[in-house]
């Protein structure tokens, strides 16, 4: 990203909180304008190369903020980010500010020296202002963020002391986190550099692989906790590349949903599925549900249901054999034309089942008024449950909330007997993770399907 795009409304604080320009272009902080942030980092670049010193430049990513702002309103999203920056001062040091970089990412420069663990440290003193949950009118807001960092020191010299240079480098740090999913802040490297190159490659080749066969299925079995029987299998998309070979979907599923190719490779998707399931089905097996991941970017298609009912008929697979995955986010967006879609797919037969359960944004608020027939609770909470109380108290709400509201509930990431025994002991009753079966392709599907059989 260029560092003259979208500045309007770049504004930033210095350490004592006062406006450093004269012209505040942004009423909500009142943080001046960007052009002033540019231009106090051009002057820390000088002094840093005059000195000797180090420099290091943050990008601070609040995930899902516009679907706060759609949820809450932009008058109570006002406050929450004014809450933020309240606490971001609390951290910053001697010569050091920070700027809202744009809507949802705030800017740090921290002249600290050329000590790399120094950033490090004020990485995760970052990262340790949101650990504790926002409040704003009796709303209670647990806010994700992660950090992409540039950093000039003497043990990087390769590296750029241009403006731009730092925020393009902090933006591919930035960029590889979020790929990286888990991760909270991220570094940047020449490596990065290149990988970054390697994924604007990828985006070149979509459409090839797609006419080559290069995307196959891959399913994991979800299973009854209890008897082991399968009682699902989600399809999960896989890119053997020629060249990079097995591609991670945490590198291709975000560029097929920036370009919208999500559409076509998603239609392709059910297609797959519809077929796979036909061929088990003439081979003797009994139909089984198989769940299928839908990007919010592919409820944006015009004649969406009606798109997925055709394929449905094209291929006889009844839909009460489908399960469409969705994430809390596409329901916190809070769009009529989606949650209608969601309605019309529920009464084609179809479920819908709640990816990730409880990483979003206030998860409870749509139970209310929104009919979801599966959650599935999120991975790091079942992976930390049989050790980390506040993961065990919030998967046994979760578990507790789903029969009292007669919602079916999935325990994802499943990798332990210890886990697997903590789910049984508070009657979790379905679960899927490597503890049962590793994805596995279409193929030796029938391997699994035959095992249940004889069991």
């Amino acid at each position: 990203m260029n560092s003259k795009q979208g500045t309007k409304n770049h504004n930033y604080y210095s350490k004592q909180g006062s406006p450093l320009g004269t012209i505040p272009s942004d009423e909500l902080s009142n943080f001046s304008d960007w052009q002033d942030f540019d231009q106090r980092l051009a002057q820390e670049i000088i002094l840093t190369k005059e000195k000797g010193q180090g420099l290091g430049l943050m990008l601070l990513d609040i995930e899902r903020l516009k679907y706060i702002n759609g949820y809450l309103g932009y008058e109570l999203g006002d406050q929450l980010l004014s809450q933020i920056s309240q606490r971001l001062q609390s951290i910053m040091t001697d010569r050091s500010f920070f700027c809202r970089y744009s809507s949802d990412q705030f800017a740090f420069v921290f002249p600290l020296g050329d000590q790399l663990h120094i950033y490090e440290k004020k990485a995760k003193d970052i990262l340790k202002l949101f650990e504790s949950p926002f409040i704003v009118e009796n709303n209670i807001l647990d806010i994700s963020v992660m950090l992409g960092i540039s950093v000039y020191c003497s043990l990087n010299p390769q590296e750029s002391l241009e403006v731009e240079e730092l925020i393009k480098f902090a933006h591919i740090a930035l960029l590889r986190c979020k790929s990286l999913g888990k991760k909270r802040y991220q570094f940047y490297s020449p490596e990065l550099d290149q990988k970054s190159h390697n994924l604007f490659l990828l985006r070149n080749d979509m459409h090839k692989a797609l006419a080559e066969g290069q995307f196959q299925l891959y399913y994991q079995p979800l299973v009854d906790l209890y008897t082991n029987e399968i009682l699902a299998l989600e399809a999960l998309l896989r890119w053997e590349h020629p060249r990079y070979g097995m591609i991670s979907p945490g590198d291709f599923i975000p560029i097929m949903e920036e370009t919208g190719f999500i559409k076509k490779v998603g239609k392709w998707v059910l297609g797959e599925v519809c077929r796979h399931h036909r061929q088990w089905l003439n081979e003797g097996f009994p139909p089984t549900k198989i769940s299928v991941n839908f990007s919010s970017v592919q409820f944006t298609e015009d004649h969406f249901v009606e798109n997925i009912q055709e394929i449905l008929n094209s291929n006889q697979l009844d839909p009460r054999y489908l399960i469409i995955e969705i994430t809390e986010n596409l329901i916190m967006d809070n769009d009529r034309k989606v949650i209608e879609d969601i309605q019309r797919l529920q009464e084609m037969g179809i479920m819908i089942a709640v990816d990730d359960f409880g990483t979003g944004y206030s998860s409870l608020s749509y139970l209310d008024s929104f009919k979801v027939d599966v959650i599935k609770i999120d991975s790091s909470f079942i992976q930390k449950a049989p050790t980390n109380k506040t993961s065990a108290i919030i998967t046994r709400s979760i578990i507790t909330l789903a029969h009292e509201l007669g919602i079916k509930l999935v325990a994802e990431g499943i990798e332990t007997p210890e886990q697997l025994a903590y789910l049984q002991m508070f009657n979790c009753y379905a679960g899927q993770g490597f503890l049962f079966s590793k994805p596995v392709p279409q193929q030796e599907v029938k391997v699994i399907l035959a095992r249940n059989e004889c069991s």
